[in-house]
């Protein structure tokens, strides 16, 4: 009935917006992605299509896809914190798979080289949280995610004034 309606009204965003909400929450996010094209092709400007389908391209494994669509979010809406964010958790999320991968090294040389690839990755998503976090500075993700990349790095100081800020929200 929806993709009915989106036939016989193309000008009514809502019916689009819920096709869409259907297929992510049906998970069928390449459906959905599918959809957010067409949403985005007949209303470029509308910030959070892109915020969502760079969501959905990095569930998918597409991560400059995602980052790109972040991009194109912060373009429209360059307050927008969950796109900053977003870029951030592309890299920390990449980080992490190569964390459990090199988990399963047994050579020393070549884990230590995993190891520090992987700390690179970690170091990419890290201006991309504080950004976020300085955007919405009430968002306690954004907080606890810096908590963690602080301590990973041994940068005591801001561990610390983190920690407190969580503390204290």
């Amino acid at each position: 009935v929806v993709q009915n309606a989106i036939q016989r009204f193309p000008g009514e965003p809502w019916f689009l917006q819920n096709l869409i909400n259907y297929y992510i929450f049906s998970g069928q996010e390449q459906t959905a992605i599918d959809y957010l094209a067409t949403a985005i092709e007949r209303e470029p400007n509308v910030a959070q299509y892109h915020l969502i389908k760079g969501n959905l391209d990095e569930n998918q494994g597409h991560y400059e896809a995602a980052l790109q669509d972040f991009d194109n979010a912060l373009a429209i809406d360059p307050t927008m914190a969950d796109a900053m964010a977003g870029k951030g958790r592309v890299f920390y999320n990449q980080a992490v798979k190569l964390n459990e991968a090199a988990a399963m090294i047994t050579d020393n040389k070549e884990y230590k080289k995993a190891l520090e690839e992987m700390n690179e990755i970690f170091k990419k998503s890290l201006p991309f949280f504080e950004k976020a976090h300085e955007m919405a500075p009430e968002d306690r993700v954004y907080l606890q995610t810096l908590k963690g990349l602080y301590y990973r790095f041994d940068m005591e100081d801001k561990y610390n004034e983190t920690a407190e800020k969580l503390n204290n929200l």
